[in-house]
């Protein structure tokens, strides 16, 4: 059986994940439009 604090940490650990994981998608997402803009104002 799995202790309760572990059991307690994994929605927690998860929420964490992908919170980081969607900031570097929209970060990269941002990234690749201002690069697009770029290079079309040019």
């Amino acid at each position: 059986m799995l202790p309760l604090w572990f059991i307690g940490d994994i929605p927690d650990f998860i929420c964490r994940y992908s919170v980081t994981n969607n900031l570097l998608i929209y970060n990269h997402f941002i990234k690749s439009i201002l690069f697009c803009l770029r290079r079309a104002t040019r």
